[in-house]
């Protein structure tokens, strides 16, 4: 034992098991439990991995990329880590948020307030916000951008918001903010300043109030709420939609509602009524469902598009514009009574297509009347098995196992076993113990 050197492992004993301590440092096993304990070290749990092999990355990447490269997860290499008292590593360029004090930026002082921190700080090696800090302990005001000449839009300032101005001149928000309020003036007030359209209110839509006042059609309903203005609902009997007929289809139905001054509703029912299908716009794809139009309201919506190949929305959408009820309601005016020798013996679907009625009704037509439902997958009924007669077999009950017999008579262990029990014969095994 003294032979060996043992202070360069024992701090390991206890963190890591027992067999990867002595493949690590090369010593037989036996050594390394027998020092753990003479030290009175509890035994280390079994690892899952071993990551003897990504020693040398600890603390040089982090614990994910650790992890990716020996097929683990990051916390498995934590805990690796943290046993052999290595630090984590940080992601690239960081620093604490109060700034390092240990950085000496005086060869980059020159560069203060005429570039940007960020370009000091990629030069210097550090966090923008450790440039900043020392930037202003100086006294050296930030670097304006040359992008960020806000004179010609000055007189907006306040007006307007300023993510707005930021886009017209093509910096940031937060950049027009600090030049804002370094001129003194109060941000964008967001709610706007209605009452000069308060006499409107009620009297046209509020979609047009909000694109006069340049405001959103929210703010409007709010003002109007608050004065307690009911809306403009404009009658559906009053609008006459026969000037509008031609375009029923050929734009989209918020569009044509807007030249008509009604709700998209009431251009959908329009719509329907003449049985036009909806807008589609050009470059998708459009469904030939004509041929199974007289399927619409009979079999279910799931069950047509299955055999188009298309969702269950597009035909569910063209049977309404056509104005039929759902097939899966149930429509007791329907006579059923010529089909009522059908049900329970096919299908409820192919009796509502022979019908001309929905499945829905068939179903309660069949549900009303009792009858069986007809079940695809119904087993047929097994004819029984003859009975076998084991009278020439009687002989041998008893002589010799049940098995023995069952074999040559060709039937079945339990059968021998009941027809012995019947009999009143013991059992062969019985028989050969007493």
């Amino acid at each position: 034992m003294s032979e060996v050197d043992t202070s360069r492992w024992e701090h390991l004993l206890g963190k890591l098991p027992d067999a990867f301590v002595a493949k690590r440092m090369r010593v037989p096993i036996d050594i390394v439990t027998k020092r753990r304990i003479a030290l009175g070290i509890r035994k280390a749990q079994p690892l899952k991995h071993d990551l003897t092999a990504f020693e040398h990355l600890m603390g040089k990447e982090t614990d994910g990329k650790i992890g990716g490269k020996a097929g683990c997860t990051a916390k498995v290499v934590y805990l690796w880590r943290t046993k052999l008292g290595i630090k984590a590593c940080g992601p690239k360029n960081w620093e604490f948020k109060g700034g390092r004090k240990d950085l000496d930026l005086s060869p980059w002082k020159h560069l203060l307030g005429k570039i940007t921190d960020v370009e000091i700080a990629k030069k210097a090696g550090c966090h923008p916000e450790t440039v900043g800090k020392y930037r202003r302990g100086l006294g050296i005001e930030r670097h304006p951008r040359p992008w960020a000449d806000i004179s010609v839009f000055r007189p907006l300032l306040g007006k307007i918001p300023d993510s707005k101005i930021a886009i017209l001149i093509g910096s940031e928000r937060t950049w027009v903010g600090y030049l804002r309020r370094k001129l003194g003036i109060a941000p964008y007030q967001r709610k706007p300043d209605l009452s000069s359209f308060k006499d409107l209110l009620g009297k046209i839509s509020d979609p047009e109030i909000a694109r006069r006042a340049d405001c959103s059609t929210r703010a409007v309903r709010l003002y109007r709420r608050d004065l307690g203005i009911p809306p403009l609902n404009p009658p559906i009997n009053t609008i006459d939609p026969t000037p509008w007929l031609d375009l029923l289809g050929k734009i989209p139905d918020a569009e044509l509602a807007k030249r008509a001054g009604c709700t998209a509703k009431v251009v959908r029912r329009w719509r329907r009524e003449q049985g036009v299908g909806g807008f589609v716009p050009k470059g998708r794809y459009v469904y030939d469902l004509t041929s199974y139009e007289r399927y619409m309201g009979i079999l279910p919506d799931i069950e047509i598009a299955r055999r188009v190949g298309c969702t269950e929305a597009v035909v569910t959408s063209r049977r309404k514009d056509m104005g039929i009820q759902s097939p899966m309601r149930a429509d007791r005016n329907v006579d059923l009574a010529p089909w009522e020798r059908l049900m329970g013996h096919i299908p409820d679907m192919e009796i509502a297509v022979k019908a001309g009625c929905s499945t829905g009704s068939v179903r309660a037509w069949r549900i009303r009347t009792k009858a069986e439902v007809k079940r695809s997958r119904s087993k047929a009924p097994q004819a029984r098995k003859p009975r076998i007669d084991l009278s020439p077999w009687k002989h041998l009950l008893g002589k010799m196992p049940d098995r023995e017999v069952a074999r040559r008579a060709g039937c079945s262990s339990p059968t021998v076993c009941a027809y012995r029990n019947k009999l009143g014969i013991p059992s062969y095994r019985s028989q050969k113990r007493s």
